[in-house]
């Protein structure tokens, strides 16, 4: 077991795009639209930006993470890989970040996919593509939305 899975941990999530975050390939230069969603997230006081960036055309492939993260280069980006109800694949740039950083990427995403209405199921699985999950609960407190790490299921 790993030390990540023992610790409690919540963060705070406050999501700063307002509208859908559709950014054209006239902006980009990718080969197609992107989603993007901006976050603030928040650990023990201490807060980071990030982007979670899904393709906004089915036909469309993301590219690497290095190169969707010079986008946005003052943000942690993250790209969202794989979704379906109550799981997201995702990749990023930090793949070699510490576990507590990682925890607040999936946070990000969790929060953008509940928030927006994308995903209701009780706990999101977010998995990176090298290989760590975390079980995730967005929740809505009335002043903002906080995520805690549920228990594996």
């Amino acid at each position: 077991m790993r030390w990540m899975r023992a610790a409690t941990q919540t963060v705070r999530v406050e999501i700063l795009t307002k509208d859908a975050g559709l950014i054209g390939p006239d902006v980009t230069g990718l080969a197609g639209p992107i989603q993007a969603a901006r976050v603030i997230v928040t650990a023990d006081e201490e807060s980071r930006s990030h982007v979670v960036v899904w393709r906004a055309d089915s036909e469309m492939h993301l590219p690497v993470d290095e190169i969707v993260a010079k986008l946005f280069p003052s943000d942690i980006v993250s790209c969202v890989r794989a979704a379906i109800e109550g799981e997201t694949t995702l990749s990023c740039a930090d793949a070699d970040a510490n576990d507590r950083q990682l925890f607040s990427v999936a946070s990000a995403a969790a929060t953008v996919k509940r928030s927006w209405g994308w995903d209701e199921a009780p706990t999101i699985i977010v998995r990176f593509t090298t290989g760590t999950t975390f079980f995730v609960d967005p929740i809505f407190d009335g002043r903002g939305w906080r995520v805690a790490r549920a228990a594996g299921v």
